[in-house]
């Protein structure tokens, strides 16, 4: 409320209160019955009007308060809405990471795989009679057996660490999540109601 307006308010209330103080004291000196009653209707209405213009003050008060509040409140959502955009550009971020990184894991245990079989053919079939083969070709053999475990050992390797990979890559989409789901959750909790449209000329020229 501007200061004028509230210093009118607070003009007409003083002046009320006083003119209501002053019947009361005319009332004290009236003998009168009749006179009495309409003396004491005069003070009931003046205090009626006492009361109403305080209402009147207090709820232009409060309105003024209220609009104030919600523009503030306003502010406070818009900023949350703001906050509810990043944290799910956030979430979206690991969509492609993970996809990729799971097309990946997907060919790692095909080249396991591969590589077990490779193994697993080699090892099914060992030197033919050891005991009347060459060093050269024992050597032979064990050295491919080697190499296709090595190559067993390295693709098995590189398997665990896409796994592990991914698995930080979820763990990190989880807590965006999270955050994703507070954000939206107070966003939801700052919104303000639609604001009741107020009866204007437009209301009043429909009228009769």
């Amino acid at each position: 409320m501007n200061a004028e307006l509230f210093a009118g308010f607070e003009k007409e209330l003083s002046e009320l209160k006083e003119r209501v103080a002053n019947q009361r004291a005319k009332l004290e000196l009236l003998e009168d019955a009749e006179g009495c009653a309409i003396q004491r209707r005069r003070i009931a209405a003046l205090e009626t009007l006492l009361a109403e213009v305080t209402a009147a003050r207090n709820k232009i008060m409060f309105a003024e308060a209220h609009a104030e509040a919600t523009v503030k409140q306003f502010a406070i959502w818009r900023e949350r809405v703001c906050a509810v955009r990043a944290a799910k550009l956030a979430v979206d971020e690991f969509a492609w990471p993970i996809e990729k990184c799971q097309a990946e894991i997907d060919n790692g245990e095909n080249r396991l795989q591969i590589a077990q079989a490779a193994l697993a053919a080699h090892q099914a079939h060992p030197v033919h009679e050891p005991d009347y083969a060459s060093q050269t070709v024992i050597r032979k053999w064990q050295k491919r057996c080697t190499e296709l475990q090595a190559a067993v050992n390295e693709r098995s390797a590189e398997l665990r660490a896409l796994k592990d990979n991914i698995a930080g890559l979820r763990r990190e989409w989880m807590r965006a999540t999270e955050a994703f789901n507070t954000a939206s959750f107070h966003e939801r909790m700052s919104r303000l109601p639609a604001p009741s449209k107020p009866q204007g000329v437009g209301s009043l020229a429909m009228v009769g």
